[in-house]
């Protein structure tokens, strides 16, 4: 299953847009801003937005782009310096080929004051699903290595976590399993099983002019 997919399943079992609400509820922009997201894919969070009533212009890029999408990657950004107040990388830092050079070209498009907005999911997502199946994974998440990307950049972030208690029973762990192309005997295992959901977010603001 896709990416997509899967978000689909999570946000049924938690009553909300999974990363998307969670997501614009902790970092609450003002509506007036000039948004891009990078990795935009089929254009969802700019949905989002557009669903919470912002009106300032919200652009979505990526390499494989979905309709109001422009096609591009994030190391070589077609866009004029200082083109946004908003720039976010959601779930796509560490998938792409040169971070570094993508850090850059999302600063060099923002404006100053303006704020990058880095979002990953964090070492406590589905731990508890991961520890029952016996699925080893990184005690670090994706959080850490983001981080050291942000510091060989030489950008300082705020750091936001957001966690959502997640409870699963046997058919919820089966169907996010396949997901990942992975199966296992459930019936040894006690459900319902009290999981998480875990986001972390940072924010680097761009220095004035």
């Amino acid at each position: 299953m896709s990416l997509n997919e899967r978000d689909a399943l999570l946000s049924f079992q938690l009553g909300q847009d999974w990363p998307h609400d969670p997501l614009l509820n902790a970092v609450n922009l003002p509506d007036h801003l000039d948004v891009l997201d990078i990795g935009a894919g089929e254009g969802r969070l700019l949905n989002f937005l557009s669903m919470r009533g912002h009106q300032g212009k919200r652009t979505g890029l990526d390499p494989h782009p979905g309709p109001r999408v422009q096609q591009g990657y994030a190391e070589e950004l077609p866009f004029p310096d200082s083109s946004f107040d908003v720039v976010f990388m959601i779930r796509m830092l560490l998938h792409c080929l040169d971070p570094l050079q993508a850090l850059a070209q999302a600063q060099r498009v923002l404006r100053p004051g303006g704020e990058l907005i880095v979002g990953v999911q964090g070492h406590l997502h589905l731990h508890r699903l991961w520890r029952q199946v016996g699925h080893v994974t990184s005690k670090r998440g994706a959080e850490e290595p983001v981080q050291e990307l942000l510091s060989a950049a030489g950008l300082s972030a705020r750091r936001l976590e957001v966690t959502l208690p997640l409870p699963l029973n046997n058919l919820d762990a089966a169907n996010l399993l396949s997901t990942y192309d992975l199966k296992a005997d459930l019936k040894a295992f006690s459900f319902p099983l009290a999981d998480t959901l875990h986001l972390v977010i940072f924010l680097v603001q761009k220095k004035g002019a």
